[in-house]
């Protein structure tokens, strides 16, 4: 369940509704400390996306701290854009294709897996300038993404994205602004503390200063959960609503300081205690 974050929740609904009227990209920036809930947030918004347009394609993957691959942040979403197009027919996924769909995949082998994609990659891409076949693979993430928007919204989702690198946003901003920019919406988390070491974000923020309004950008901030809203969570969870069960949330509510993590886990270990207690009362 998610409780006190309603705010947050339309802010991410106008992005997405911003990204479909004007159509061009819209970009959601979810920000706060380890386990304040970034994570449960986009995934309860993308259920409720879900069940208002069955046909939305969502690209969805994280940032992991240890890993070390050229173009971080986009190194999973291009997995998760392999995935969509070896679930079409061979037909369906030629017609989305750019023309220069063999650079793309030469940076990113995997969408060599697509049986069309893998029939247009040339063999020699090698040989040419590392920049020039940056500059034509990006565009071609560009037009493909134009052309999957045209079949359905699309959402990109990249979760811990303090963890991303540079390229990735330099590569990123320049698929996604405008003019003339495919209509997703791209929202991710990070961690606050982490924002000022971020290679990514702070490449990010810089591009956004040079090029102010390329990208609309919202930068959406959670927090510890208030009493009431730590309440609430346990009356949730428990089924329960009694003084014993409100004094019990305000003592959990001081304990974990309102993180939703620590307080998930408190709730746990309170219910299972309870349960215990009673199995230990039914056999006296």
């Amino acid at each position: 369940m998610l409780v006190g974050r309603e705010s947050q929740l339309l802010q991410s609904q106008s992005a997405l509704q911003h990204a479909r009227s004007k159509q061009e990209s819209c970009a959601v920036f979810i920000q706060g400390l380890s386990g304040e809930g970034k994570t449960s947030l986009v995934e309860y918004f993308l259920e409720r996306c879900r069940d208002q347009d069955r046909e939305l394609t969502i690209l969805s993957r994280r940032c992991y701290d240890r890993e070390s691959v050229p173009f971080k942040a986009i190194d999973n979403l291009i997995d998760s854009l392999t995935f969509y197009l070896k679930n079409l027919s061979n037909a369906d996924a030629a017609i989305l294709m750019p023309d220069d769909i063999g650079f793309l995949s030469h940076l990113f082998p995997v969408l060599q897996r697509v049986e069309v994609v893998e029939r247009l990659t040339p063999k020699k891409i090698a040989q040419l300038d590392a920049q020039l076949v940056r500059t034509r693979a990006f565009k071609a993430l560009r037009s493909l993404l134009h052309r999957v928007t045209r079949k359905s919204p699309v959402i990109l989702v990249c979760d811990d994205l303090q963890w991303g690198d540079v390229d990735s946003a330099k590569a990123l901003f320049e698929v996604l602004r405008t003019p003339d920019s495919p209509a997703v919406l791209f929202i991710c988390t990070y961690r606050r503390d982490e924002a000022d070491s971020s290679p990514f974000l702070v490449q990010w923020k810089s591009l956004n200063r040079a090029n102010p309004d390329q990208i609309s950008t919202r930068e959406v901030a959670v927090g510890p959960l208030d009493v009431a809203q730590c309440t609430q969570l346990l009356v949730s969870l428990l089924g329960q609503d009694n003084e014993a069960i409100r004094r019990r949330a305000l003592a959990f509510a001081q304990t974990s300081g309102g993180n939703p993590f620590l307080l998930a886990e408190l709730i746990g270990c309170y219910d299972q205690m309870r349960i215990r207690f009673r199995r230990y009362r039914s056999m006296k």
